[in-house]
């Protein structure tokens, strides 16, 4: 402690932490209970509902007895399959525009958000724990201009003008 320092302020300040930490505790025990109650209330209830009627039958209409959900889950499945197959062509041919016909200036944050996407995994890899929101700050912060990332800082490497070669990560061309 600083000779500077009083006694008392700090014992008050210590007694006030060890208070707010001992309820936000008990709140967060009291939350997780609940939590876990619902969940235990909802497994219990709905495996025991659970059989092949509800997967492999239609809705009946409202107010009779039964049913399933295959309409739902084939619903389902169209709505993604035609998701994908209007997102694929898009995003490839996006990829090969940014690639042979974007501008540097123009395409530095889609560059961006493709190196982040292509390196997270290999990043999550080597530190599993430590840097789990690392993608959602860059993700965020890069198109925002907050810190200012270049290309060149995400492994995408420089371009220079006039002799038509692109430099890599270490700076060899």
């Amino acid at each position: 402690m600083a000779s500077n320092m009083n006694p008392d302020l700090y014992r008050r300040r210590r007694l006030v932490n060890a208070w707010g930490m001992a309820t936000s505790m008990a709140a967060m025990a009291l939350g997780l209970a609940v939590l876990l109650w619902i969940l235990v209330v909802l497994f219990s209830n709905g495996f025991a509902a659970l059989d092949w009627n509800i997967l492999t039958r239609d809705t009946p209409a409202p107010g009779t007895e039964g049913g399933g959900l295959r309409n739902a889950i084939v619903g389902s499945a169209m709505m993604v399959g035609l998701a994908v197959l209007v997102a694929t062509p898009v995003g490839i041919f996006a990829g090969i525009y940014l690639t042979e016909f974007g501008d540097q200036s123009k395409t530095a944050s889609p560059r961006a958000m493709a190196a982040i996407e292509v390196a997270m995994p290999q990043a999550l890899a080597r530190r599993r724990r430590r840097y789990r929101s690392g993608f959602i700050l860059l993700a965020i912060s890069k198109p925002l201009g907050l810190f200012g990332a270049t290309d060149h800082e995400l492994g995408q490497g420089q371009h220079h003008e006039g002799d038509g070669k692109q430099q890599d990560a270490q700076g060899e061309q």
